[in-house]
């Protein structure tokens, strides 16, 4: 065994242990594999990292470097393989494959080439699990994502000896029910799991108290039963489970367990080690959440996620009265009936000092509830704020941009407030504001003043992320945005339904400044065949890995355009839904040799003929939606 190998093979038998992988990244530097080597602990690195942490952005780049201009070396012999989509995560490869036939072809590269390969997610089985089952490498596996396999495949997999190894096994939207929940529940096999995921999977109470009673499962850290149909019974069951005494992570979002299955997980001794815990849209009411506010057993907690539970005023004020609460770094209250009171509460609250993400949205906040907010002291650790649709207007935004309490956001979103031009422009203005790398403004009414005023701030420079859907900016807003070198680093664009024409999509297509975008939406407005064209010739998009342009009055020419850009080639996504695309562009597309990558091709509410339907589906299979 060579050391490379041996390395690997370590990291099979703990993968959990990240110092493993450290040590090989050290491998790697010692052997000269600067980049990898680098990549490696970037990857380990973002796996530690909270979602909002504000230094994820220059991480995430910086793995994107290294992964466009290495990874098809690293692949060596199993680059090319056909219907093989590679990932990587925590320096380890993850193969996905789309049925049984590429998932042979990736089974005769040999076990030199698979010996990087931890992960395996095929999808579109059509119950055929015995493909997966009696694949020759199956047993290298640590983690597994199956699609498609229904309640006899679920049976199949807990009766495999195969799947020993595996720490990580996802099979959502598999519809296994309760007797696979119970058939996974009873597997020997599967002891090793520190991370199952079952979510939509038509599980109820049975198949949760199966779960909570499995012996097999005490390893897990993580279970995830989200958009099930588990009422108050299978929550007190995985409560009332020893089993389960290792969980670090529950989400059972979107299930009925009501305040009864929320009393009885917050009363359980069981679930003291959780640190983050899912329970939106549950209907646990104001008692549900008194309850949890009451628990000491959730005192580990950094991560509570209570959407959609109308917990209202009441619900709030308990939590933000909870000394137990008081490691919490993220807080998601959306859609709760929480109004001035319980904003004022959770904002002069001293048991939330470590608040780093707050989701207010979808409430009734209005203008006193953000001025709350805005004056207290101890939010000022905040990185992240919703306050999506809370009415707060022009005066709110003005508020928040001239709080220095929330100097340290680094992504605020306030989609559908009303906010106006005032409030963009204060938002512009503030100094306050100026470590924000993502900002929200879709279905405001900021017009062409405010996009200019967002355009010209210097305090904005951070911005890796602008959201202005749905706010009548016109072709002078998109131009001032073009021309701003303050958004330089923007690789997330988003100008939907902003009454965009050819002059506007001119400008965005002829700006360097926005040559890091690998996402523009510019759905819903009229850019025509110029603008696409226009697009399709900016060598300045040559990073876009995602272009939505739906419904834009696009025809025969514009689609031409696209599919000869050589500057698209690294286009995964293509939306043209709406447009007035032809035959002729059907096959212009179908032709292509620069939409090499796209995995996903948007051509419905198009007269694209038969013979286009034909090509298209020569050509892209299902990956093209017609």
């Amino acid at each position: 065994m060579t050391p490379e190998d041996a390395f690997l093979h370590a990291i099979r038998e703990e993968p959990e242990d990240d110092p493993l992988r450290l040590i090989l990244a050290d491998w790697l530097e010692d052997e000269g594999r600067l980049e990898q080597a680098e990549f490696v602990r970037l990857q380990v690195r973002l796996t530690c990292l909270p979602a909002g942490a504000p230094e994820r952005a220059v991480l995430e780049q910086r793995e994107g470097e290294l992964q466009e201009a290495h990874g098809s070396e690293w692949l060596g012999p199993l680059r090319g393989l056909p219907g093989v989509k590679w990932s990587w995560w925590r320096g380890l490869l993850q193969a996905e494959v789309a049925g049984a036939v590429p998932l042979h072809a990736l089974g005769s590269a040999g076990p030199g080439a698979l010996a990087w390969l931890e992960g395996l997610t095929v999808t579109e089985l059509e119950g055929d699990v015995d493909s997966v089952l009696a694949w020759p490498y199956l047993g290298l596996l640590t983690s597994l994502q199956l699609s498609g396999i229904g309640e006899e495949g679920a049976e199949a997999l807990a009766g495999s000896p195969r799947l020993a190894r595996l720490t990580y096994l996802t099979l959502d939207d598999n519809a296994i029910g309760d007797e696979g929940a119970e058939a996974l529940a009873g597997s020997p096999h599967l002891a090793r799991l520190a991370s199952l995921n079952l979510d939509n999977n038509a599980i109820g109470d049975e198949g949760a108290e199966a779960l909570a009673d499995s012996p097999h499962l005490a390893r897990l850290i993580y279970l995830s039963l989200r958009g099930n149909g588990i009422g108050d019974a299978g929550a007190q069951a995985l409560g009332a489970s020893p089993n389960l005494a290792r969980l670090d992570d529950l989400n059972l979002e979107d299930n009925a367990i009501g305040e009864a299955g929320a009393q009885a997980l917050a009363a359980s001794p069981h679930l003291a080690r959780l640190t983050y815990l899912d329970l939106g849209y549950n209907d646990i009411g104001e008692a549900g959440a008194e309850a949890l506010a009451a628990s000491p057993n959730l005192a580990q907690l950094t991560s509570l996620d209570l959407d959609g539970n109308a917990i209202g005023e009441a619900g709030a004020q308990a939590l933000a009265a909870s000394p137990h609460l008081a490691r919490l770094a993220f807080l998601h209250l959306w859609g709760n009936g929480i109004g001035e009171a319980g904003a004022r509460a959770l904002a002069t609250s001293p048991h939330l000092p470590r608040l780093a993400s707050l989701n207010l949205g979808g409430n009734a906040l209005e203008l006193a509830g953000v001025e709350a907010l805005a004056s207290s002291p101890n939010l000022a650790r905040l990185t992240s704020l919703n306050l999506d649709d809370n009415a707060i207007g022009d005066a709110g935004a003005v508020t928040l941009a001239t709080s220095p309490h929330l100097a340290r956001l680094a992504s605020l979103s306030m989609y559908s407030n009303g906010i106006g031009e005032a409030g963009a422009q204060a938002l512009a203005a503030s100094p306050n504001l100026a470590r924000l790398t993502s900002l929200n403004l879709d279905d405001n009414a900021i017009g062409e003043a405010g996009a200019q005023a967002l355009a010209a701030s210097p305090h904005l420079a951070r911005l890796t992320s602008l959201n202005l859907d749905d706010n009548d900016i016109g072709d002078a807003g998109a131009q001032a945005l073009a021309a701003s070198p303050h958004l330089a680093r923007l690789t997330y664009l988003d100008l939907g339904g902003n009454a965009i024409e050819k002059a506007g999509a001119e400008a965005l297509a002829s700006s360097p400044h926005l040559a890091q975008l690998a996402s523009l939406d510019l759905s819903g407005n009229d850019i025509g065949d110029a603008g696409a064209q226009a697009l399709a010739a900016s060598p300045h998009l040559a990073r876009l890995a995602s272009l939505n342009l739906d419904d834009n009055g696009i025809g025969e020419a514009g689609a031409a355009a696209l599919a000869a850009s050589p500057h698209l080639a690294r286009l995964t996504s293509l939306e043209l839904r709406a447009n007035g695309i032809g035959e002729e562009g059907a096959q212009a597309l179908a032709g292509s040799p620069n939409l090499a990558r796209l995995a996903e091709l948007n051509l419905d509410d198009n007269a694209i003929g038969e013979e286009g339907v034909e090509a298209l589906r020569s050509r892209f299979g299902d990956r093209v939606r017609l």
